[in-house]
């Protein structure tokens, strides 16, 4: 079982499958069919997201290698092969009504996150950006693209599907905290100035339990029982997760993924 969650480590598929599955969630909620667009759109967005952290993976492997998680550093043939990969699923994700913006601006901000050309001014070397980055992402491929995709792309509905998903945010950035807990002597030796290497990983791990404790109560009290169930696990792991290898973190990770499925599965049984 370690091996298995070890290659998931390595692989970065865990964070990416929350993205499909909160979805597909939210479109059986709206209403959508689980197939044709609603599903192609679902499947197109994560594939872009996967993409994304195969970016942080392949151009900027110096911290990875301080955590002992990277292979070798991608050659210029698997960089060119990314670079067609991510032309292809944005180019096709543009072609669907309204769902522009996500590959428009992804692609500005993989490159301002990731690549060395920005040298200690990438975007991952400040923690507030890269915090909020991962919570766009989420934001927009598990509420905004399936709200868009049955209601049209507006400012009215860009704003109501922004209240009604606003919990994602805070979870979002409690994953990213999650995630830099766990990465922290590579970004501190990598000088990266993430919120566990400024104030510590122990105090950074009470924050998120914490965090993800107030959000399951309050997920709990307006009757969103899949939320509450994430909010739940998500504090428990984050508790405990000072000082663990990064097998523990890919359980975590698995927890969340299997609460996600299930919540899907039971709402479409309910159907």
């Amino acid at each position: 079982m370690k091996t298995i969650l070890e290659f998931l480590s390595l692989a970065r598929v865990q964070p990416p499958l929350m993205a499909p599955l909160g979805a597909l969630y939210v479109s059986l909620s709206l209403g959508l069919p689980l197939s044709g667009e609603p599903l192609r759109l679902a499947l197109a967005n994560w594939f872009f997201i996967q993409l994304s952290f195969s970016a942080d993976s392949a151009f900027a492997p110096k911290e990875d290698i301080f955590n002992n998680c990277s292979r070798l550093p991608a050659g210029p043939a698997a960089k060119a092969a990314f670079f067609i990969a991510m032309a292809a699923v944005s180019a096709y994700l543009s072609s669907m009504p309204g769902q522009w913006m996500l590959p428009a601006s992804g692609l500005i901000v993989i490159a301002l996150y990731s690549l060395p050309v920005m040298g200690r001014y990438r975007l991952k070397n400040f923690f507030f950006a890269k915090t909020l980055i991962s919570s766009f992402f989420f934001l927009w491929a598990i509420v905004l693209s399936p709200v868009i995709l049955r209601y049209g792309f507006s400012s009215a509905v860009i704003y109501e599907a922004l209240s009604s998903g606003a919990i994602i945010v805070p979870i979002s950035m409690c994953l990213s905290v999650l995630f830099d807990i766990r990465d922290v002597k590579g970004d501190a030796a990598a000088g990266i100035r993430t919120i566990p290497v400024l104030i510590g990983a122990r105090p950074a791990s009470f924050s998120i339990a914490a965090l993800a404790a107030l959000l399951c109560f309050y997920a709990a009290l307006h009757g969103n029982a899949y939320a509450a169930s994430f909010c739940f696990i998500l504090a428990l792991g984050g508790a405990f997760s000072a000082g663990k290898s990064r097998a523990y973190y890919e359980a975590c990770l698995l927890g969340l993924n299997l609460v996600s499925a299930a919540a899907l599965v039971l709402k479409i049984a309910a159907r």
